[in-house]
């Protein structure tokens, strides 16, 4: 697979370039607060290009041990402006008693 590039530490990610797919899956419920939240969202939205695949989901009122995350409300209010910026649907994942999955993509 050429031009593949994973990036698992997502406040470290760089912004050099663009993708064709930008994938953040279950990734910003473990945000400390909404400005990380909103930094890891833009550069979600400057990596890809016009045709890009865009596709981010988080878990609302996940709780993990740590203390120290997002409220679940902020992170669904910010998900949901990008949403807009990026012009990408909201849909309803699985509930479990982790949290609803919400997912954001314009597949």
């Amino acid at each position: 697979m050429k031009n593949v590039r994973y990036e698992c530490d997502a406040v470290e990610l760089s912004a050099d370039g663009t993708s064709d797919a930008v994938i953040c899956s279950q990734v910003l419920h473990y945000s400390k607060d909404e400005v990380e939240t909103r930094a890891i969202l833009d550069l979600i939205s400057t990596r890809g290009h016009s045709e890009s695949l865009v596709y981010f989901s988080v878990k609302d009122n996940y709780l993990p041990e740590r203390s120290n995350i997002i409220n679940g409300d902020v992170l669904l209010k910010c998900c949901e402006e990008y949403m807009m910026r990026l012009r990408l649907t909201h849909s309803i994942g699985h509930v479990c008693s982790e949290g609803t999955s919400h997912i954001f993509t314009n597949l």
